[in-house]
């Protein structure tokens, strides 16, 4: 399968922000020098794709909300788990994690069965029975982990993304 490119959409620190997201056997984000590059815009994205002749597929992006999770973060209660969210950001997470050779969720014995109840959470139509509906319990110490496990891909995604505003406007020139 060839690389395909995406917009991918976000929420941190009440910005949103625009990232090229790559999809192939092993999915992941753009990496330029190390780092991924950032735009508060979609035009400047889409302008730094053509500079760099990078094809950005035709689909309409779907917000990943950070400031969720670190909200969240701040004093996780089972009852606000969104499995949506939370996997949204847990699988973007380790797309990040595949660019930039990060450890999120090197253990992933100690933390698959909380993945796995987000996934399920989910009821997705494709594996959910017809009137069924899977809703999560959540144990404190599985609380705890899923918080140590998204404030890890946080960090991990504050620590490797370089906004590239500027350059682009100075690219325009």
């Amino acid at each position: 399968m060839s690389m395909q490119y995406y917009i991918c959409w976000y929420l941190l620190d009440k910005k949103h922000r625009f990232l090229i997201y790559c999809s192939n056997d092993k999915d992941s984000v753009f990496v330029e020098n190390g780092k991924v590059p950032v735009f508060s815009t979609e035009k400047q994205l889409l302008s730094y794709a053509a500079v760099h002749n990078i094809k950005i597929e035709s689909e309409e992006p779907i917000l990943h909300d950070l400031d969720f999770i670190g909200q969240w973060s701040v004093n996780p209660k089972a009852e606000q788990i969104n499995c949506f969210e939370f996997t949204a950001a847990w699988n973007f997470f380790a797309d990040l994690s595949n660019s930039v050779n990060g450890k999120f969720d090197a253990d992933r014995k100690m933390t698959q069965k909380v993945y796995d109840k987000l996934f399920w959470g989910n009821n997705l139509p494709s594996v959910t029975p017809p009137g069924k509906k899977y809703e999560p319990i959540w144990s404190e110490a599985q609380v705890q982990l899923l918080k140590k496990t998204l404030t890890d891909g946080l960090e991990l995604f504050r620590a490797n993304i370089t906004e590239k505003v500027k350059r682009c406007r100075r690219e325009k020139r």
